[in-house]
């Protein structure tokens, strides 16, 4: 199943995608092309490979957890890093080449390489964290400075257990990578299409409706039968439908697009948790709380606190 955050719905439709462009990603990831490539590409150069919509950080269950446990953290307390962001938005602003790479401060390359599908399909293969150089304990004393100085909730061990067992990729053979992915994404244009017409010859747009009207009701209590009754399907074979096209349940659905709205509100400092949890549509703090953390990665107030830390100016 692909995992598609809220936040990443979110930033494809900003950059021109929708949930046209995650059912693509999700049915590209999961083709016998794609896993076979997949595959070998980890045997070869020890990294799990997945795919991307716009600038947004998201994989499948598989490659997650293949993932390792620091950069984890890292991409899950992303939003809240203004020195990451500030980086991101400096090496792409106004590039059009096939691939990315971003340094975080911690020194570690992530890459982006497109299929170039056209504007309204953002989509790209994404490779993983990476260093160039070995770690040491002096770098890593001073990242655990940084963070400390952070309410970001990490796991001490699992942060320092995941950073000495980061990939180091020498310049060179991290090109040789690069150039590698390049030639996959031209190979999957035509599949990727062939999907693209098979997508929008489908009943897709009654999802899409779908889709827009718990967009637009997240805060009410919203039944299944209502919105099945939006798409013009009945309860069963809108639950198969919505499934094959989001790659989630109703119930993933709806949480993601609440929490989405919640991160949204909790960037208000005088707004209790507790009424972002009401107005978000979840009938208790203690829903709200364990679903916000499932979701994001931390607690609701840990998420406020980092975004109140990288607003004053310091990076988190």
């Amino acid at each position: 199943m692909i995992d598609f955050p809220m936040d990443c719905l979110a930033d494809s439709q900003k950059l021109g995608g929708s949930v046209e462009a995650l059912s693509l990603a999700g049915q590209l990831e999961s083709s016998v092309m794609f896993m076979n490539y997949a595959s070998a590409f980890r045997q070869v150069t020890g990294l799990p490979l997945g795919i991307a919509v716009g600038d947004a950080w998201w994989c499948s269950e598989g490659v997650w957890a293949a993932e390792n446990s620091f950069y984890q953290f890292i991409i899950r307390h992303r939003e809240a890093c203004e020195c990451c962001k500030f980086r991101w938005e400096v090496e792409t602003a106004g590039r059009d080449e096939a691939s990315r790479t971003m340094t975080c401060f911690t020194d570690m390359r992530e890459s982006y390489v497109a299929i170039p599908l056209g504007e309204d399909m953002p989509i790209f293969l994404r490779p993983g964290g990476v260093l160039f150089e070995a770690p040491s304990q002096e770098k890593f004393d001073k990242i655990m400075r940084h963070l400390t100085e952070h309410p970001a909730g990490f796991d001490e061990w699992a942060v320092r257990s995941g950073y000495f067992d980061l990939k180091v990729i020498d310049p060179l053979t991290h090109g040789s990578i690069i150039i590698l992915l390049e030639c996959f994404a031209s190979q999957m244009i035509m599949p990727a299409k062939d999907l693209i017409l098979r997508l929008r010859s489908s009943e897709s747009p009654n999802i899409n409706r779908a889709c827009q009207y718990v967009m637009e009701h997240r805060e009410e209590s919203l039944r299944l039968v209502e919105v099945a009754k939006v798409a013009n399907m009945s309860r069963y074979y809108f639950c198969r439908k919505f499934k094959e096209s989001t790659s989630l349940t109703f119930t993933e659905y709806v949480n993601r697009v609440r929490i989405d709205g919640a991160k949204e509100r909790l960037r208000t400092p005088r707004v209790q948790v507790s009424e972002v949890a009401c107005e978000s549509g979840f009938s208790s703090i203690a829903h709200f709380n364990r679903t916000f953390r499932r979701i994001v990665g931390c607690s609701p107030r840990e998420f406020r606190l980092g975004l109140l830390e990288a607003h004053g100016g310091k990076h988190a």
